[in-house]
């Protein structure tokens, strides 16, 4: 069986989509409906059913998923195991990271990498931290960097790499720009520019509004931080962005109600089960290097 077929059929399952799958892929789409089909036909089964744009797995096709995960894998496995035994640092190091990690903390680091072991084949995909705790789980990657969660179960070991203070902004010409001693309440009364509902960071921004018994008139919600910062100097409401972030058109909020400063922390993810390879014990240790590390982390 071809493992670039079986790697084209977990691709379209993973991504609902030929096109995004053959992007996934670096191929074009006429390829992996070739390798799809080449499959099918190998098999005597359809494995998707492709009705109008939307591409679901058949009863067959979910069969046989997490047998052809375990295959590319087990082969990928292997093929490390290998590379591991004669001692280098060589092979395909798996990155799972977030979008704002990758844009602000991760270009360093990569590149005292790239450097280091040039012979690596560094795969790196952006992900919403909580898609990449679930990767992680299923054994989709070596690595994650994210927003760490502060429930994040006893399977991951987790390593707490850079501290990010969280503020509140909003425009220079917003109206809360000139006011001091600002209370939860005089925020309620704004619109509000936050995470996507479902990210840490915005869980940990309603429950300090919750435990005072408000909740935010929410306006716009994005994936991107850099996006959030945008909207803010646009003047379209009050937001809370890592201090990093703050930019000459953004005025820092003194938020005065709050029991604590609102934080978040930044670090790195595995799954405690699965052996790293030499090329994510390297990418650890030189980590723990970087001058940008926070002392005593």
């Amino acid at each position: 069986m071809d493992t670039q077929n079986l790697a084209a059929f977990c691709a379209v399952a993973d991504c609902g989509s030929f096109s995004e799958a053959a992007g996934r892929l670096f191929i074009t789409q006429p390829a992996i409906s070739k390798r799809i089909a080449n499959l099918e036909n190998q098999l005597d089964c359809r494995l998707f059913d492709r009705i109008g744009r939307s591409v679901e797995l058949t009863a067959e096709g979910q069969l046989l998923l997490p047998n052809a995960r375990h295959i590319l894998q087990t082969l990928a496995d292997s093929r490390q195991a290998l590379i591991d035994l004669k001692g280098g640092v060589g092979g395909q190091l798996r990155l799972a990271c977030s979008h704002h990690i990758g844009l602000h903390r991760l270009p360093a680091l990569l590149k005292g990498y790239r450097q280091t072991y040039p012979e690596v084949d560094i795969q790196v995909s952006f992900l919403d931290s909580e898609a990449a705790y679930d990767d992680i789980r299923h054994g989709r990657h070596d690595l994650a960097l994210v927003t760490l969660s502060t429930d994040p179960g006893q399977d991951l070991v987790t390593e707490r790499w850079w501290p990010d203070p969280m503020v509140f902004m909003c425009a220079n010409h917003h109206p809360l720009a000139h006011r001091k001693n600002i209370l939860a309440q005089d925020l309620v009364t704004y619109p509000a520019l936050l995470p996507d509902p479902y990210s840490e960071t915005t869980r940990l921004i309603l429950q300090a509004f919750n435990q005072q018994g408000l909740e935010p008139g929410i306006a716009n919600t994005t994936k991107s931080l850099d996006a959030l910062r945008m909207l803010a100097e646009a003047g379209l409401g009050w937001t809370v962005l890592p201090n990093r972030l703050k930019t000459d058109q953004l005025t820092a909020l003194k938020v005065t109600s709050f029991n604590a400063p609102l934080h978040r922390d930044l670090g790195c993810i595995r799954h405690k089960d699965r052996s790293l390879n030499n090329a994510a014990r390297a990418f650890l240790t030189l980590a723990n290097k970087m001058p940008e590390r926070e002392p005593g982390l």
